[in-house]
């Protein structure tokens, strides 16, 4: 087969290059490469002469159909490959193409899979999501479109249809081209592994721009944009109303509240731009942004989002009508009037989605305001890879024990997913040091592993920091080789109580891996920036462990940042909504928050407070910056309920104190629950938090056998843990138990003692976990001294897989089906307890009607 590969370009310079230079790379060398010069004005020409190519070039600009049609005359290959001038091919684009012609020798047309490379912006994520140029990751035969920029057509075919339809300057060519392929009987197909990856960067206002300029050909085909009175009967409903209403329910269904904004302002972008295709219009273009803002209003939406909807569609209202005098016209009535009618019928009334486009809105601030901010040479992409087999997902970054948990549906974001404080923290510090960043949580967002991939290739992040832990860790090594192999440049960082304990072992052993971050790495990663940066010496940063030619240069442990200091976290550039840890009754959504940071006790099984932290310290936040953080979660991105993810939540009396009368006084409406102990509150702070609207606390319990508690160094009464399930219970505050199985010294006689205390404490939602020696605790001595690990590998440290302890007397898989068994009869016994209270909730409310009648 002879294949030319052609490149229809107008004022392409920008990317012409490295597309030529990928093409004489191919594993496939074109037989001959076509540069059509569609009359640019930016010298792209002098780019196609210099690289030696065939080189057309129009006198004026006449669009991207003519500069097909061009390529065609000229061509001399029986397939034409065409890309665009900011498509490039992967090594093996055109190896592939051959090799899905001939498997399909009856096809006309293969058509290739475009990849976003850049996705971690606002505006180039929802390209990715609603303007993306693929059918998705399996072949198919005759797809819908056959896009232009990654398509390969034979040429009898396309001398038979007559080439490509020049009335189509900017796009639609190709949509055309397909279906005048299809009325011939001409066939095509799909094949996903023909990769190119499109460098375009977007703005909000330039994204929005090309959506409705990819859906305009249509209507002016159909006559659509003839007078008023055919918007008003051809678009407004069933196009721009339509297109919204089909887009925002995609991205609420996909958990995708984040990109809520942009399509928010989609439908008055597209009539805006409708408008301005008819003369007299500036007038109707003006009220219908004032309608918006009323509409808006009514329908729910706050001050900011009206605010910041008419700062963007003001700016484009100036550029259409800028050049155009149309003072005296007045606004069309029934154009606005049926406008209105219809954003009515298709606008949300929920107060939680207009907070989640609030949210999203904010975002697209905060993304300008750091593009305008940031300085320095090196940019930082802050990463929590994805987690997960065909079977299980797992979590890891925000969890203190990360492990797996079956896939119960085909929705790839966990029902349970932690929020990752200290990435979110280290991207705020950045921030306020103005380092370039980037956040990404994969796990989070439901990011394929080829997705975060993309991702994180196209944001060219000069350091890469990953938060690992030991059950993810081989996973995890494989997500970070690959990177490498692509990013050859990029520093490597390691991050996370997994990392700390390992951390000469793993430099030792990772050649990939550059550093490795000790404890509370915040503070340290943006010292560690401004060292790389500035070529300064990396033996003066606690904190940091490193490789120095042949040795490993351990700095020892940071000072930790006081907690007030660190700041926020980054919440606007993570996908919020998305993260859950829902027990009891608690209403969703549900955001999560630390007032305290550290623990002062030494469980012997917990790796946190003897790895991560500084031993046996508690930090807290002031009481003011905490409310202020809640009152943003409720009030303006409308959460139902606040967790307290602390470690141990302890802020003391007279915080606890402050805080409700900032509830009382601010009249916040809104639920909050908190992970503690059992201990560490009177009955009196339990009912004043109550009236604050507590609704549901998490203990960690471990065993119903008190000897195992102190051997454990848990130091906990159960006693008082009795005691004070009773007093929440009466206060109405739901109760989740957690339990540990499998620590030393267990037998059966202590999980029978476990058993008991579960169904007799019969909390409203239980968590049994495995004991895992996890690195660097002092269970994992204990267990390697007394040889009690059925394996050293770290991934089988997940806690809710099989038990890797076991001891004379007990084995792990008698652990195992007591778990099992316990989670049974807990269920019975629950289920039988809230039928009696229905029962007897049913007998009082006839009780009160008898005497009420």
């Amino acid at each position: 087969m002879f294949i030319t590969a052609y490149i229809p370009c107008y004022n392409g310079r920008t990317h012409l290059r490295r597309v030529l230079e990928a093409l004489v790379a191919q594993s496939r060398i074109p037989d001959e490469i076509i540069v059509v010069d569609d009359g640019s004005t930016d010298g792209s020409a002098a780019i196609a002469t210099e690289m030696g190519v065939g080189l057309i070039s129009h006198m004026q600009n006449r669009g991207i159909a003519a500069a097909r049609n061009t390529a065609l005359k000229a061509a001399r290959g029986d397939l034409l490959a065409g890309l665009d001038v900011d498509a490039i091919p992967a090594p093996d684009y055109l190896e592939r193409v051959e090799a899905a012609f001939r498997r399909n020798p009856k096809s006309d047309a293969v058509c290739g899979q475009l990849i976003e490379a850049h996705s971690v912006l606002l505006p180039d994520r929802w390209r990715q999501v609603h303007m993306a140029q693929h059918h998705g990751p399996d072949w198919m035969e005759n797809p819908r479109i056959c896009y232009g920029s990654v398509t390969t057509v034979r040429r009898f075919a396309l001398e038979e249809l007559g080439g490509w339809d020049e009335r189509y300057r900017t796009n639609h060519e190709d949509v055309d081209l397909t279906q005048r392929m299809y009325e011939e009987g001409m066939r095509a197909a799909y094949e996903p592994s023909c990769i190119a990856r499109h460098q375009r960067r977007d703005t909000i206002e330039s994204v929005l721009s090309g959506f409705w300029q990819w859906f305009a050909p249509r209507g002016q085909d159909l006559g659509q944009f003839d007078s008023i009175e055919s918007l008003i009967g051809d678009r407004i409903k069933p196009v721009i109303w339509g297109i919204f209403e089909h887009r925002f329910g995609k991205d609420r269904r996909e958990a995708r509240p984040h990109l809520l904004g942009p399509t928010f302002l989609l439908p008055w972008w597209m009539a805006l731009h409708d408008l301005a295709q008819l003369e007299g219009t500036a007038a109707t273009a003006d009220a219908l942004i004032q309608r918006m803002q009323s509409i808006v209003g009514l329908m729910g939406g706050s001050d900011y989002v009206i605010r910041r909807a008419t700062e963007a569609l003001t700016g484009l209202h100036n550029c259409l009508f800028a050049e155009r005098k149309e003072e005296s016209s007045s606004p069309h009535a029934t154009y606005l009037a049926a406008f209105e009618r219809t954003a009515r019928r298709a606008l949300p009334t929920e107060k939680l989605r207009w907070s989640q486009i609030e949210f999203s809105l904010r975002r697209w601030d905060l993304e300008q305001r750091l593009a305008e901010t940031s300085t320095g040479p090196m940019r930082t992409l802050l990463a929590n890879p994805p987690w997960y087999t065909a079977e299980r997902q797992g979590v890891r970054a925000g969890s203190r024990w990360p492990f797996t948990m079956d896939r119960r549906d085909e929705k790839p974001i966990p029902r349970y997913v932690p929020f990752p404080f200290f990435l979110a923290q280290a991207a705020e510090v950045l921030n306020g040091k103005g380092k370039p960043n980037a956040i990404v949580d994969a796990i989070a967002e439901g990011l394929s592993y080829s997705e975060f991939h993309e991702r994180a290739v196209g944001f060219e992040p000069h350091i890469m920091v990953m938060e690992t832990s030991a059950a993810s860790y081989d996973n995890d090594r494989r997500v970070w080789t690959r990177l490498k192999d692509v990013l050859p440049r990029a520093r490597f960082v390691l991050a996370g109580p997994h990392a700390t304990a390992r951390r000469r072992e793993i430099l030792q052993s990772e050649p990939h891996i550059d550093a490795v971050l000790t404890g509370e790495y915040e503070a340290t990663l943006a010292r560690l920036v401004e060292l790389w940066e500035s070529g300064g010496d990396l033996r003066s940063l606690p904190g940091l462990t490193f490789r120095d030619g042949e040795s490993i240069v351990d700095t020892g442990r940071p000072q930790p940042v006081p907690f007030d200091e660190v700041g926020t976290a980054d919440r606007l550039r993570l996908p919020l909504y998305n993260y859950r840890d829902r027990f009891g009754t608690l209403r969703e959504p549900i955001a999560q928050l630390m007032s305290t940071r550290g623990c002062p006790y030494e469980c012997t099984f917990c790796q946190w407070p003897q790895v991560f932290y500084e031993p046996r310290k508690i930090q807290r936040r002031s009481v003011e910056r905490v409310f202020d953080e809640v009152r943003d979660l409720v009030t303006r991105y409308g959460f139902q309920t606040v967790y307290f993810d602390d470690d141990m939540f302890s802020p003391g009396g007279a915080w606890i104190e402050h805080f409700a009368d900032l509830i009382r006084r601010n009249r916040l409406d809104f639920d909050w629950s908190i992970m503690s102990r059992a201990d560490t509150f009177r009955p009196e702070q339990w009912a004043l938090m109550a009236e604050a609207g507590l609704v549901a606390v998490k203990f960690g319990v471990e065993s119903g056998d008190q000897g195992m508690v102190e051997a454990m160094g848990k130091r906990l009464s159960l006693d008082r843990v009795r005691e004070t399930v009773r007093v929440c219970r009466e206060l109405g505050i739901s109760v989740h138990l957690t339990f540990t199985v499998g620590l030393p010294g267990e037998s059966r006689q202590t999980l029978a003692r476990t058993r008991e205390l579960i169904l007799e404490l019969l909390p409203d939602s239980l968590q049994i976990s495995r004991a895992m020696p996890l690195p660097g605790t002092t269970l994992e001595d204990w267990a390697v001294e007394h040889g009690a690990m059925k394996t050293r590998e770290a991934s089988a440290l997940d806690g809710f897989l099989l038990s890797v302890l076991q001891y004379p007397g007990l084995s792990g898989e008698e652990a195992d089906r007591f778990i099992e068994q316990t989670y049974a009869e807990y269920r019975a016994a629950l289920a039988e307890a809230q039928a009696a209270r229905s029962a007897g909730d049913a007998e009082n409310i006839d009780q009160m009607e008898t005497v009420a009648s």
